[in-house]
């Protein structure tokens, strides 16, 4: 008897009973048209898709950092040798081109087998990621689960991936015809200029279908009150400085390219001066115009724009801080998460020239700025307008909140 009253009591009903907000409902969930949002399904694939791209971009940094981008000669091969003797054959064949002539005249076998299995190792994750991204398009188109209005943005991607997937292949045969053997600066820029935006898109896109099917689906009790703060001049300059820092980012890992193709960081390893003084204005004009073959105009060029995005992160910390009690408890945690990532970033930048350009510090400085990139990337949809759906921007101008 006792038992019963506890369960059909008060107490029991406060504790567990499922929590009843009193804000009023939100007037945009009944304009929304459900069928301009594509479904949750979609945004787990578009999620799914840039943790594979971020695996596959690492897998590359693997293979670049440690120069074995032409280990493997023709990009048909698709296949490791099963035997010593088909070994032999590959190392035979790969000591015909001239980057072997140039780079790896002492390359011991054991080690063209590790940079063999690098260079394959990031091609299987590259047929992986094409084929996670357009088998389930097809399935999902198939479904109806993505908006006709999204077909757009979602092609965009789809070009994304197969021209990234196309500069990594153009990558590991553009070198075999030069007299230098080196690879390509243009495709290597290419490349990581394609993987940020392919990486950084998939992120964004995925997060804002999620996030808009949450709040149709009633599972954001505060979001009116949420769309108010968020068109705050403040909550809106706050945001915008989360959205240079992403572009400071994807500047300065460019610049990282160029900082890899003229091994700036070997000729420059001090810091925070260049050579020893501020600027090294005696070798700006070493050559001429093209600018991104001059190491001295290229170290100062990476340097300013990760210090300046490193400055513009901590701005954007403060600014979030100053807002913490009208913000979301997860905006703060992704701005504390931000500005850890880009401390982590500037010591493994510093850490890599005082290591003269170690491979492996250099990997970890190349696959933090991701990291960092996913947390600017979070704090900005934290905090983005309600529902974060391009499509719908017109019915938010529309509707008039209430005050």
């Amino acid at each position: 008897m006792f038992a019963r009253r506890l369960l059909n009591g008060g107490a029991c009903r406060r504790l567990f009973a499922r929590r009843v907000h009193s804000e009023p409902a939100d007037p945009l969930l009944a304009k929304i048209d459900i069928s301009q949002v594509s479904s949750s399904a979609t945004g787990n694939w578009l999620l799914f898709s840039s943790g594979l791209s971020l695996g596959v971009i690492a897998a590359n940094g693997i293979v670049r950092t440690s120069d074995a981008t032409l280990v493997v000669p023709s990009i048909t091969t698709l296949t490791v040798p099963s035997s010593e003797e088909q070994w032999t054959q590959r190392y035979v064949a790969y000591t015909q081109t001239s980057n072997f002539r140039a780079q790896h005249t002492q390359m011991p076998m054991d080690e063209f087998k590790q940079k063999y299995w690098k260079v394959m190792t990031s091609r299987y994750l590259s047929m992986a990621l094409a084929a996670g991204y357009f088998v389930p398009l097809a399935v999902l188109a198939r479904g109806r689960h993505i908006a006709r209005k999204e077909y757009g943005r979602v092609a965009a991607n789809g070009a994304l991936v197969l021209g990234y997937a196309a500069a990594g292949a153009k990558l590991q045969t553009s070198g075999n015809g030069s007299e230098s053997g080196m690879p390509s600066v243009g495709w290597q820029l290419s490349q990581v200029t394609l993987g940020y935006f392919m990486f950084s898109d998939l992120l964004i896109y995925g997060l804002g279908i999620l996030r808009t099917r949450r709040l149709v689906s009633g599972r954001f009790p505060h979001s009116a009150r949420f769309r108010q703060i968020f068109e705050q001049p403040d909550v809106r300059q706050a945001r915008l400085y989360a959205v240079l820092v992403e572009h400071g980012i994807v500047c300065a890992g460019m610049a990282g390219v160029f900082m890899a193709t003229t091994n700036a960081g070997q000729f420059y390893p001090e810091w925070p001066l260049v050579g020893s003084r501020a600027i090294a204005s005696d070798d700006f004009c070493a050559t001429g115009w093209r600018i991104w073959e001059n190491p001295a105009v290229v170290a100062v060029m990476h340097r300013s724009l990760g210090e300046g995005a490193g400055v513009l992160a901590l701005l954007t910390w403060i600014k979030f801080m100053r807002l913490r009690k009208a913000l979301p408890r997860s905006a703060i945690l992704f701005a504390h998460g931000m500005l850890a990532m880009t401390a982590a970033q500037v010591a493994l930048g510093i850490a890599t020239l005082w290591s003269t350009v170690h491979p492996h510090v250099s990997l970890a400085h190349e696959t933090n700025s991701y990291l960092l990139l996913v947390a600017t990337i979070l704090l900005m949809n934290s905090t983005k307008r309600l529902p974060p759906n391009q499509h719908l921007g017109k019915l938010i101008r529309s509707l008039k909140l209430p005050k």
